[in-house]
């Protein structure tokens, strides 16, 4: 990968080893990797409510690759549930 690439999340909820698992994917649909504990949470809790990210490669080292994450459905209405008052 090279600075500028495009990169895309997918959950990976059947995760065995971690249930917040969200795999990175280039254009073409193959795996780079996944994105790392500190953010998965975060990350996954997103995009289960129905929000879409997208990546650029910002940096790449050879221990980690540094992307800026942008959500692309931001006209998309997004109903969060637990703000919904209970009848």
């Amino acid at each position: 990968l090279s600075v500028g690439s495009k990169v895309l999340f997918e959950r990976e909820s059947d995760n065995k080893y971690d249930k917040y698992a969200v795999k990175a994917t280039d254009e073409k649909g193959r795996m780079l990797g996944r994105v790392c504990k500190d953010w998965s949470f975060i990350l996954a809790s997103k995009i289960d409510l129905g929000m879409v990210f997208e990546g650029e490669v910002a940096e790449n080292k050879s221990s980690a690759i540094h992307v800026k994450v942008r959500r692309i459905n931001l006209s998309e209405n997004i109903i969060y549930d637990f703000l919904i008052p209970k009848d």
